[in-house]
């Protein structure tokens, strides 16, 4: 079903990533050769490398139309958090260029939806270091909840003179789960 999905997605958003990869109001930039090269690659099937050229596109550009291939191509591989959260921002961005492909992409990013929720992450200490499956997601207090991969996700937080936390959390998609979390002093 995923697989499908993904492929579905491909299949509607790389012609119009092809046609219009180079933003008329960008010109021949290094950002759009970088995206050129980018969907040639995804159309080759080598995501992985495609997301390395949009990644260094995004460090040139961090404009709503490289969140999206940048997106498109981490939804590809099956990193559901970071393609949420592109495709999220670029949707929110209301720019002309994702207005003439929003269907499309809001296609793509219910796909990644699919298989993301949040997590409230409360109590701790400041400036505990939080993780979320091995991934730092931020510094307690985190000031808003944060997105995870659906299903059992571990927990950790961490901070010089304390124990560090470690917790379960059950993540459903599109639904928000809390948690409390205690550190405890070091005796030594």
């Amino acid at each position: 079903m995923v697989r499908l999905a993904l492929a579905l997605a491909l299949a509607t958003l790389l012609p119009i990533a092809r046609a219009h990869a180079q933003s008329p109001a960008h010109g021949a930039s290094g950002v759009d050769e970088l995206i050129e090269r980018g969907v040639a690659l995804r159309e080759q099937m080598r995501d992985a490398e495609a997301i390395e050229a949009f990644r260094e596109a995004r460090a040139l550009e961090d404009s709503p139309r490289v969140r999206t291939q940048l997106g498109l191509a981490l939804l590809a591989t099956g990193d559901f958090v970071e393609a949420y959260v592109l495709l999220d921002d670029a949707l929110a961005s209301r720019d002309a260029w994702v207005e003439a492909r929003r269907e499309a992409i809001e296609g793509s990013f219910a796909s990644a939806s699919s298989h993301v929720g949040t997590v409230e992450i409360v109590g701790g200490e400041p400036g505990g270091q939080v993780e979320i499956n091995g991934r730092i997601v931020g510094t307690m207090p985190l000031p808003e909840p944060v997105h995870a991969l659906a299903g059992r996700a571990v927990v950790e937080v961490s901070l010089a003179g304390f124990h560090r936390a470690t917790s379960e959390v059950a993540v459903e998609p599109g639904r928000l789960a809390r948690l409390h979390v205690t550190l405890v002093p070091r005796a030594d």
